[in-house]
């Protein structure tokens, strides 16, 4: 309890702000992943954030660097949605980083290492993986990318 508590001590006021938006997104791409075909929804979202009403979302999100912004997404998908979470978390940082601008490719993959279906969605940004390890990665072969 006490690392939590430490944890959120160290948030600035700028993560406060962001932190409801980017669990709202998270929310509104989960739902919207099991309304929407994976091209229709990353076409909206190279589309939305395109937008220059909609690239100001989420508010200050200029104020911060694209790995800090990365680091909130990830904590708030961590926590939000725990299990099984890849696919919600690749495309909250996707839209992040288009919305800014920068290169970021979204890959799904399946694993070929195992005699069980394993999936698994990650993001490319300037040639490297955003999250999580590049050995996690190998494990699996990409089929599909945006």
């Amino acid at each position: 309890m006490k690392n939590i508590l430490h944890r959120l001590a160290e948030l600035s006021r700028i993560d406060w702000v962001l932190l409801p938006q980017l669990a709202l997104a998270s929310y509104t791409l989960r739902i919207a992943g099991r309304m929407m075909s994976l091209p229709q929804l990353t076409r909206l979202l190279i589309s939305v954030s395109a937008s220059p009403v909609f690239s100001v979302l989420p508010f200050p999100h200029s104020r911060c660097t694209a790995a800090h912004l990365i680091t909130l997404a990830e904590k708030v998908v961590r926590i939000l949605h725990r299990r099984n979470c890849c696919l919600t978390r690749s495309l909250l940082i996707f839209w992040l980083l288009k919305i800014r601008r920068e290169s970021a490719q979204l890959l799904i993959g399946v694993s070929t290492h195992t005699t069980v279906f394993e999936s698994h969605a990650w993001i490319m940004h300037n040639c490297a993986v955003v999250v999580g390890s590049p050995d996690l990665v190998r494990r699996f072969t990409s089929l599909q990318s945006f």
